[in-house]
């Protein structure tokens, strides 16, 4: 996701881009039949036109825009809406996914020219522009007898960072009003095309009212109430249901403030007494967009207050975190690279932090030895009350103490335990946990740890994406997972997403929650049973 100059959407930096692309030929010097189209664009009143964008390996994007004065529209299908009103400095996101409608100010954070009218205010280029303009050839396009101009260089770099060093355009020789501009390098292809100039646009294009059916997004406070199960989607949403799937509530989370930073909502986590979120957003460098490095609080009774910063690890990237029982205690597990090496090779740990006092404390893992006899430090899983005995996985499921030395092992040496889906009951006494076989399909179990026996609460073969908590009485355990579909690569979700209650021992399985889901689109996502 990209951001520009202070907008809060994806369509911000495509946005530039068209404009820069279409603001290109506004201009008067140059060949006298590039005047022209110049002349006749900037006596237009309206235009809309199809964006049809290819970064790199990925699938094309095809977008459209809407021009009129000082209003513009911009549609991803299916997607995002963006609608903006430069003169009075508003605009609405409208996320027709999930019915969400944002509020955009844009006061004080565009310059005034980067919002005047796109094709009366967007003029200002250079007047060395004349020396870069060449006719080609006629050509015929669709049907219509067009002249074809190449315009070489950049001319503004803040504006056309998406557009390659020269565009080529295609003006209707009867109208002198383009039908098609074309820029391409080695790596971003963009065509603007099926332009449509002087029609008529229905006034409720640019509408900033809250269209039917959408839901405002903002910041309110939660009432927090005892015995709920929340859950994310994808989203910056969370959300709440009872036990028995009545009285659903939804709660916005803030976005982060750093564009083009994006909330990270599989791995948010609720501190016991349900009222803070210990949440991240995914960190952005020049090299791309990467896993969080830190973790903030927000509280969700003042939401408006800003999420207070509880730990960072500039140099590494965080797995997951957990409170501790009391929620007086964070366990973070991070990853950390090789410094001054790129790649996947580095190492594991995790990091107690006192959410007090915010001091830290590197936890001291066992180690194991892999398949292929190399010495490995043991994966943080989940602690107990008192922070003594810890679950770590490595060649299975294992108790460990807070030296690092290796109690019983709980499950098979083979097992393949994920770390981030191990959870304690509250008397501490079983464990939750899932497992991933050989066709990438997952199991999901319940052990004792006085016993060490484990229970297959569901079946291998089905079902991927499993989290589970428990509740707060112990007697039950709500789960999230996907359908398993191994010809959806590399995630194998299916099409459907589910939140059940089942009891410890297997029995009692209610369906709370059944969504039908895009194959590459956002599963339930467990985070707490308060």
């Amino acid at each position: 996701m990209f951001r520009i100059a202070g907008f809060s959407s994806v369509a911000a930096a495509v946005i530039v881009a068209a404009l820069a692309a279409t603001l290109w030929i506004f201009h008067q010097n140059g060949p006298m039949g590039f005047a022209q189209v110049v002349e006749r664009v900037q006596k237009s009143k309206t235009v809309s036109f199809v964006i049809k964008q290819k970064l790199g390996q990925k699938p094309e994007l095809e977008t459209k825009m809407y021009i009129e004065g000082e209003q513009f529209r911009y549609e991803i299908p299916d997607v995002l809406t963006l609608i903006v009103d430069a003169n009075r400095r508003q605009g609405i996101e409208l996320y027709s996914g999930v019915k969400v409608a944002k509020r955009m100010s844009l006061e004080g954070r565009l310059q005034a020219e980067a919002l005047k009218d796109p094709i009366d205010g967007l003029r200002n280029l250079p007047k060395d522009i004349q020396d870069r303009v060449e006719q080609l050839p006629d050509e015929n396009l669709n049907g219509l007898s067009c002249h074809v101009y190449r315009v070489k260089g950049r001319v503004k770099e803040t504006a056309a960072w998406l557009i390659p060093d020269q565009f080529t355009l295609w003006a209707d020789a009867k109208t002198e009003l383009p039908v098609k501009i074309h820029a391409q390098d080695e790596n971003t292809s963009l065509t603007y095309e099926q332009f449509k100039w002087d029609e008529p646009l229905k006034a409720d294009l640019f509408s900033l009212e809250v269209p039917r059916g959408y839901r405002l997004e903002e910041l309110t406070p939660a009432v927090v109430q005892p015995g709920r199960i929340y859950y994310h989607q994808g989203w910056i949403e969370l959300h709440s249901i009872q036990p028995d799937g009545q009285k659903p509530e939804v709660q916005f989370v803030p976005r982060s403030p750093n564009a083009p930073d994006t909330y990270v909502s599989d791995r948010a986590e609720l501190s016991p007494d349900g009222r803070f979120l210990a949440m991240a957003y995914t960190h952005s460098t020049k090299e791309g967009l990467f896993p969080p490095y830190r973790v903030l609080l927000w509280d969700r009774t003042r939401p408006k207050e800003e999420a207070v910063e509880v730990y960072a690890k500039p140099e590494g990237e965080l797995q997951f975190w957990q409170f501790s029982p009391d929620g007086q205690r964070l366990y973070v597990s991070w990853w950390q690279g090789i410094p001054g090496r790129k790649g996947p090779e580095g190492r594991y740990g995790v990091d107690v932090v006192d959410l007090k006092t915010k001091a830290k404390q590197t936890l001291k893992l066992p180690k194991y030895k892999d398949s292929d006899g190399k010495e490995k430090e043991m994966l943080f899983a989940t602690a107990t009350a008192d922070g003594q005995t810890f679950l770590v996985v490595g060649q299975g499921l294992y108790e460990a103490t807070a030296e690092g030395e290796l109690g019983r092992r709980l499950t098979a040496p083979e097992a393949r335990v994920g770390p981030r889906s191990v959870r304690l009951s509250p008397d501490g006494k079983q464990a939750v946990y899932a497992t991933v076989l050989p066709d990438k399909s997952q199991q999901l179990f319940v052990v004792s740890l006085t016993r060490g026996e484990a229970k297959e609460l569901v079946p291998a073969g089905k079902f991927t994406d499993f989290r589970a908590r428990w509740s707060p009485d112990g007697k039950q355990i709500a789960y999230t997972c996907r359908l398993f579909d191994p010809s959806h690569a590399p995630f194998y979700y299916g099409a459907e997403t589910f939140l059940r209650v089942v009891d410890p021992n297997a029995s009692n399985v209610v369906t709370l929650l059944k969504e039908k889901v895009h194959p590459n689109g956002p599963s339930l996502e467990l985070t707490a049973w308060r």
